[in-house]
């Protein structure tokens, strides 16, 4: 079971990468990609994680035989909560969770991620490394007395605002964390921005800063200055645009977010870019974005982003990539998972580890037989 906003995941595999030509939008000349070689180690392995929504069985239709596992390491199930008079874990779907079936419909767990816990004082941040702590403590004695001693991982949906950041005890969180997913994400949006900007850009607009009220580089560095090595670091992207409406572009004034994919102003990354919308991208910055006639402005990853991306977790000898959430990818090579996993070297390059199948006293027959057919 998870916690809290904790999510359930298994793991798989992971992945590596080779070097890439950058070039600017219109596939003009290459540009120098704007940060240094660390001199990260080239035979590092790599984490590939996604979000899997227990609500997307339903209009999605989007089942977890979709999931693209052979390029995944890591599965993460949203989401069982926490009653807060209680403290009890209770799934937030019972159906979806529990009682629908599918062919062959064989999962395990491999450890807990904690989601949207964002500590707003130093009493709450105490609190929750104690949390971390007490998770960490109890999946291990699970682990010893249940699984043979296999240890079970503990990760965190980390935020990219540096006042967020700076709230964190991450001295306290990071020995009990196998890895931190870094929310690199939701830096601008309709419903919550002043002015259109982009909502994943890796580094500061020095032309434009209203169109980056964040931004990816400085987050990474602030946990880097904490502690946290790199490799423990896992650079989430999203897999959706945010959409401004009556707007000239990026950094300026809108007048409202317009429909989306399945609610306003939000888009799958499938259904972009939108029909007479042109794709711009900004290797300044690493971003991309689409604009049309009706002055529409939608942030988003494109495949060329991606590859960027790709790069950039490789020259910061981070730990690999997440996105939220899976449904959204597109199919085939526009697969924004795809195109990183493949930058970073294919599936070949990916963490390799093996789940834990063995679940003697479940409930379940094809868990008790170590899902053999």
């Amino acid at each position: 079971m998870a916690v809290s906003a904790f999510t359930l995941f298994s793991s798989g595999i992971l992945f590596f990468l080779s070097s890439i030509c950058l070039s600017n939008a219109a596939g003009g000349t290459s540009s120098t990609f704007p940060i240094n070689d660390t001199g990260a180690d080239p035979s590092a392995s790599y984490r590939s994680v996604a979000y899997f929504v227990n609500w997307g069985i339903y209009g999605r239709r989007f089942d977890p035989q979709d999931l693209p596992v052979e390029r995944l390491t890591h599965v993460l199930y949203a989401f069982a909560n926490v009653r807060n008079d209680t403290g009890d874990v209770y799934l937030s779907d019972t159906y979806a969770d529990l009682e629908k079936h599918y062919p062959g419909d064989s999962w395990s767990e491999a450890g807990n991620n904690v989601y949207g816990c964002y500590p707003e004082n130093d009493g709450e941040a105490s609190d929750f490394a104690l949390l971390l702590r007490e998770l960490r403590v109890a999946l291990d004695e699970y682990g010893t007395k249940h699984a043979a001693g296999k240890k079970f991982l503990l990760t965190v949906a980390s935020p990219a605002d540096p006042q967020k950041i700076s709230t964190l005890h991450i001295e306290d969180m990071d020995p009990y964390l196998d890895f931190w997913n870094l929310m690199a994400y939701d830096y601008a949006g309709g419903t919550f921005s002043e002015y259109t900007g982009h909502q994943a850009n890796i580094f500061e607009s020095s032309s434009n800063l209203q169109s980056t009220p964040f931004n990816t580089e400085e987050a990474v560095e602030n946990y880097l200055s904490r502690g946290v090595i790199a490799s423990k670091i896992v650079l989430g992207m999203p897999l959706y645009g945010r959409a401004f409406t009556d707007t000239i572009g990026p950094g300026k004034p809108f007048s409202g977010i317009g429909e989306g994919s399945w609610q306003d102003g939000v888009w799958d990354y499938k259904a972009l870019p939108r029909p007479g919308a042109e794709e711009y991208t900004d290797d300044s910055i690493i971003a991309s974005y689409s604009y049309d006639s009706e002055r529409t402005f939608i942030s988003y990853d494109s495949p060329l982003v991606a590859k960027w991306k790709a790069e950039y977790i490789r020259l910061k000898g981070l730990g690999g990539g997440m996105w939220w959430e899976s449904s959204a990818d597109k199919p085939g090579n526009d697969s924004l998972i795809t195109t990183v996993v493949e930058a970073l070297g294919g599936v070949g390059a990916l963490e390799q580890k093996q789940n834990q199948l063995d679940y003697p006293l479940s409930q379940y027959d094809n868990i008790r037989d170590r899902m053999q057919e």
